[in-house]
């Protein structure tokens, strides 16, 4: 018996195909069985994240979230599974990588891989038998299955926000959002859109699974000051010049907040990406569906409290807050100046790619 299993969340799903006990080798294990019961898992896992699995020209809306194990009964045979995460078509020829290496049987032969999101994988079974010369009878490779992962699940994402919680630190009082830019930025803002800065789509920086990335649009705000001044911080990595609102401007009871990412840059400094919606507006729907939605009164990355009759504000000290707003934005709403520090493009988090190596801020499941 050769057993392949697929990992998805927490249930294990076996996929089962026989080889015969007298060695003769079964090619349908290696083609059409093996396929059709891998079709069948993939259309039994279906989710609502809206991403895709596709195997030859079938299509299913799902993903696989999690990983793949494949083990052999104690007979004389071999299992070899070809996985390759692949940042090209699907229609390309890329190498393959062997990811259960031969060994002397009977025995057990097990293996366990973390899909990472967003990525595309084909997936390729052969099986040998020993023979009683001593020699292995190898079979062709199975039918290639192709398919795509999804973002991170809510359940990822909560994840990551335990991780994050852990190295918040302390609560600092502030009182405005601030926004760094060259000065042609506002200039463009004032002259072509109505002094109106709008929401444009978030890059790709962060976590590769994060689900706002190129979906979400909003404006990057920051918030964080310094803990001896209680000021915003004089330097920059995006530009000299300097947009502040007060905070209750953007964050009030009337709107709701939402975790969604977590990363590091191959530095010390971690980041907390959250998500500003003003409650009703497509913004927070896009969230709702998707983000794990926080208490504005009691969470450790920030928050907004009624304290003798006026909001108080507060963000955590020990990370670096990434505050999208998910709305327009009128200039005349707050201040724009020049700041007197240095602009420091190492802290830019334009693109940026995250440490996937780092234990602080990645979870099993991948980037």
């Amino acid at each position: 018996m050769t057993c392949l299993s697929v990992h998805h969340g927490q249930a294990w799903a076996p996929l089962q195909a026989c080889t015969s006990s007298s060695g003769e080798l079964l090619e349908g294990l290696a083609r059409s069985a093996l396929c059709n019961a891998l079709r069948l898992f993939l259309d039994g896992c279906c989710t609502s994240q809206g991403t895709r699995a596709r195997v030859s020209c079938c299509s299913w809306e799902g993903a696989l979230a999690g990983g793949i194990t494949s083990h052999t009964a104690s007979i004389p045979s071999l299992v070899y599974f070809c996985m390759c995460g692949m940042a090209l078509p699907l229609e390309q020829d890329v190498p393959t990588k062997l990811v259960a290496k031969a060994v002397p049987l009977p025995m057990t032969v097990r293996g366990h891989w973390f899909l990472s999101p967003r990525t595309e994988y084909s997936v390729a079974v052969q099986t040998a038998v020993k023979q009683s010369d001593g020699e292995y009878l190898v079979s062709g490779w199975s039918e290639t299955v192709e398919f795509c992962t999804g973002d991170y699940a809510k359940e990822h994402l909560a994840q990551l926000q335990e991780k994050a919680e852990l190295i918040a630190g302390r609560m600092l009082r502030f009182s405005v959002f601030y926004r760094n830019q060259h000065k042609e930025y506002f200039q463009h803002v004032r002259m072509h859109c109505g002094n109106m800065m709008k929401p444009y789509l978030k890059d790709n920086s962060g976590s590769h699974g994060s689900p706002t990335s190129g979906m979400l649009h909003g404006i990057f705000f920051s918030c964080n000051t310094e803990f001896n001044t209680g000021q915003p911080p004089q330097d920059s990595p995006y530009g000299r010049y300097r947009f502040q609102i007060p905070a209750q401007r953007l964050f009030s009871p009337n709107t709701n907040l939402y975790f969604a990412d977590f990363y590091c840059m191959y530095t010390a400094y971690h980041y907390v990406v959250l998500v500003l919606a003003p409650k009703g507006s497509p913004g927070d729907h896009f969230c709702r569906e998707r983000l794990p939605q926080l208490d504005i009164s009691c969470n450790k990355f920030l928050t907004c409290c009624m304290e003798d009759g006026e909001l108080v504000y507060h963000h955590a000290q020990d990370i670096i807050l990434e505050v999208i707003y998910t709305e327009p934005v009128d200039l005349s709403l707050g201040v724009l100046g020049e700041i007197s520090g240095h602009q420091l493009m190492s802290l830019s988090t334009a693109d940026a790619k995250k440490d996937p190596s780092c234990k602080t801020c990645n979870i099993s499941v991948g980037r």
